[in-house]
Order: structure tokens, then C-alpha cells, then sequence
């Protein structure tokens, strides 16, 4: 019960600030505190206004084609940039009270567009993660957009996201890289984010983290078949990305870890390497295997998916310190264990998912107040 007056109260202050400031010369802040603004109202257990925070909203909203200096010319923009954050806001708010419908749908197609762009700009000897990833790439606007009916019920619209998903299944298949067959998903030496990883991988890696990995590829391609979406070599990529991690997979004491950054040598012989460290969701195993329970759900595998559900409450079921965790943050702290136990908790039922639940929450406000003396902390809504 303290804990729940804690959260309220934090929630309460984020509002007051964004109530009380001057938004229009921040852009960047502007856009992530609609986003806040919007998973606010979907918690009504918080005791949020709901009316104070709409009209917050729809103010913001009017903001957007006055004095925001916002550029979404880019196509280099996913969910994670600021088109598709407030992509999925607007989208939010307007399914919470049907309103802003007209702005949802074109931010849909103006999202979409831009997809499609960056699409048509591959390359495979440029490939990075942000092409594909599901943050940054493809498979997160593809996993988005694969909810919006207006997408979906326009046939010309349809058939733009069917060909991002098109664009998904070719990186799932090979392609002769000196000599050896290799997962189109293989980003190479010069396109390798770190300078740590441009120094040791000299061939490249292909990605297994749920950020920046084929993670997010191989849940958007499931939830794609899911829905119903019919596409040549579909089912062939699916499997081959999901038995990718089945192969890779190493298990000490009950708990599964899978490799992080694949080295390219280690991709041919089929030698585990780099693996998970922590139970985060950016490159912990924790968020491989929701990525794998989803994946299973959508595939309508019922025995796959009790497995992977057995092993998160395994991961969860762990001591804090076993976690590998330090900040209180969504992409890699505790703020990530903890939605990914709700949102498990909630598809699944198994109240197992909500192991060590209320420690989680506390460590998490532990580690919250010991980073709010930084201002940059203080005022990212992002996390």
C-alpha cells in the first residue's frame, strides 16, 4: 500500500511539471511527456485525472502544427524516434477516448511512408540495426501498425505494410559473405555500432538482443501470420529465426541465456558466445524469452509457450542481485522486469509471472530516487 501511494505521488509531480511549464521551445521533452501523458490514462487503478490529462493532451496536440519545431522528414525515424512515439500516443488517446482519430491516422500513414523509405534504401553491406530492430527499424513500425484497422482496411495501405513484411522475410534468408552462407540479418564490420565491436567482430555479428536483435523481427513476422497476412517463405522465416534460438540457447541451473552479439565464425559453427548478463529487456534474456513466449502465442503453440512462460518465472523467480541490474530505467533496469511481469501476467494469467513482484517495485523506487539528482534522469519521460 505504501508503495502504490509512492507511485501515485511520483505520477502526481510528473503531471504538475508538464501542467505548469512552457512546452513549445522543447520538442524532444514535449514528445515524451504526451507519451507519458497517454499510459497515464490507462491506469485507473493510479487515480490519475483523467480529464486533466486530456485536456493536456488535446493541447499538446494543437501545439503540433504551431511553434514545435519537429522534423519527421527522416526515414531514419522507428518507434523509439519522435514520430513514433507520438505515432503511438495519439494512437493511445484516441483508443482510450475516441478522440484525435483523424490525427491517429495520419501519423499511421505518415509513419508507414517513412518505413516504406527506409525500406527502399537498403543496402546489405550498410545493414545496421536501426534498419530492422525493433526500436529504431522495420519490425517495430510493422508490429505497430499491425493494430491499426485503418491500415488494414485501406488496400493500398495494406499492401505498403505488406511489403515491409517482405522486407523482414528477405533479411531472414542467406546470402554468400566470403564464402559462407550467412543470415541477411548479419551487419558488418563498418556498421557495427561500437568501436569494441568493430575492433573484435572484423566479420560482423548478427544480433540476438530483443532492442537492437531479430528478436523484434521474429515477433512482428508471428504476429503478422497471426493476423492473417499471407506472404511467400512467411512460415520458412519464422521458424528459422525462432530454431535460431532453441539452437543457441545455453541453460545453467534452470536458466536460459542466449547470445547477445554473435561474432560471424561463431554464427557458422554454431558456437554460443557473448551471452546475456542481465535480466533486462534491451539484451537481458529476460526479454528474449517474452519475445519467445509472444512469438509461440501468436504461432498458436501451446506446449512452446508453456515452456518459455516456465522459464521467465524462472529468471523472475531469482534473487535482485542475480538480476545484473543497477538503474531503475525501462530499456535495461528493473523498470523493465516489472513490465514485462505485468504484461505476462495479463496475457497469460499465471500469477507465477508476479514472483517477487513488490520487491521489484521497491528496488525500482530505491533506484528512481537516487538517480532524480540528475536532471538529465529528472526530466527524461522516455524512461
Amino acid at each position: 500500500m505504501y508503495m502504490k501511494s509512492e507511485v501515485k505521488e511520483e505520477i502526481q509531480t510528473y503531471i504538475r511539471y508538464i501542467n505548469e511549464n512552457d512546452l513549445r521551445d522543447k520538442c524532444e521533452e514535449y514528445i515524451q511527456m504526451f507519451f507519458f501523458l497517454s499510459q497515464m490514462m490507462l491506469e485507473e487503478s493510479l487515480g490519475a485525472d483523467e480529464r486533466v490529462i486530456q485536456s493536456m493532451a488535446q493541447k499538446m496536440v494543437g501545439l503540433l502544427g504551431q511553434d514545435l519545431d519537429i522534423d519527421f522528414a527522416s526515414p531514419n525515424d522507428g518507434m523509439y524516434g519522435g514520430l513514433g512515439v507520438l505515432t503511438f500516443s495519439v494512437h493511445e488517446i484516441m483508443g482510450r477516448t475516441g478522440e484525435l482519430k483523424e490525427t491517429s491516422e495520419l501519423l499511421d500513414r505518415f509513419l508507414l511512408d517513412q518505413a516504406c523509405q527506409k525500406a527502399d534504401l537498403f543496402q546489405q553491406r550498410k545493414l545496421s540495426f536501426g534498419s530492422y530492430d525493433i526500436l529504431g527499424g522495420i519490425a517495430g513500425v510493422v508490429y505497430y501498425l499491425l493494430d491499426c484497422e485503418e491500415i488494414l482496411n485501406q488496400p493500398e495501405e495494406k499492401l505498403k505494410l505488406r511489403d515491409l513484411i517482405r522486407f523482414l522475410i528477405y533479411l531472414s534468408g542467406d546470402y554468400s559473405y566470403w564464402g559462407k552462407q550467412i543470415l541477411r540479418y548479419h551487419i558488418r564490420r563498418r556498421q557495427q555500432f561500437l568501436a569494441i565491436e568493430r575492433k573484435t567482430m572484423k566479420q560482423g555479428h548478427i544480433n540476438f538482443g530483443m532492442a537492437h536483435g531479430v528478436a523484434g523481427p521474429l515477433v512482428a513476422l508471428a504476429k503478422a501470420k497471426r493476423q492473417g497476412i499471407q506472404e511467400m517463405y512467411l512460415e520458412e522465416a519464422i521458424w528459422k529465426l525462432f530454431g535460431l534460438y532453441e539452437e543457441l540457447c545455453v541453460e545453467n541451473n534452470g536458466i536460459v541465456r542466449y547470445p547477445r552479439r554473435l561474432p560471424i565464425d561463431c554464427y557458422v559453427s554454431k558456437t554460443s558466445a557473448d551471452l546475456t548478463e542481465n535480466a533486462g529487456w534491451c539484451y537481458g534474456n529476460l526479454g528474449i524469452v517474452r519475445s519467445l513466449m509472444k512469438t509461440a502465442k501468436y504461432l498458436r503453440k501451446p506446449m512452446e509457450y508453456a515452456y518459455y512462460l516456465d522459464k521467465l518465472v524462472d529468471i523472475l523467480a531469482q534473487p535482485a542481485k542475480e538480476y545484473n541490474l543497477s538503474s531503475p530505467i525501462v530499456c535495461y533496469g528493473y523498470g523493465s522486469v516489472i513490465s514485462i511481469q505485468k504484461y505476462a501476467f495479463l496475457e497469460s494469467q499465471d500469477e507465477r509471472c508476479l514472483v517477487n513482484l513488490e520487491r521489484n517495485v521497491e528496488i525500482t523506487l530505491k533506484e528512481h530516487r537516487k538517480k532524480m539528482q540528475d536532471e538529465g534522469y529528472r526530466k527524461d519521460f522516455s524512461i
